[in-house]
């Protein structure tokens, strides 16, 4: 059995990085958030006003060697903790 978390592009297209909420709701504000605040910055490029994809991710359950990788920052734990992701929506445009 998995942890279930819901994870959105934090760069329209670019599914490396993701931010991770524990509901789709809160996934979802998060992205919409973030659009409204890129949208009001005078500096930001147009290009960064995408839409977001938002995932569902299933985690499996932790080592303790991977619980400290994530703890201590290392991106590619995440890699190592998602046994399945779905698009479930899209945020902006």
């Amino acid at each position: 059995m998995g942890i279930v978390v819901y994870g959105y592009q934090i760069i329209p297209g670019d599914d490396e990085d993701l931010h991770f909420a524990t509901t789709l709701e809160a996934c979802m504000k998060d992205a919409s958030d973030l659009l409204k605040d890129l949208r009001n910055d005078p500096e930001v490029s147009p290009t960064e006003f995408g839409a977001r994809a938002v995932y569902e991710c299933t985690l499996k359950m932790s080592d303790p060697a991977t619980l400290v990788a994530f703890l201590n920052e290392h991106t590619e734990a995440i890699e190592n903790c998602i046994t399945d992701r779905k698009l479930v929506t899209v945020v902006g445009t």
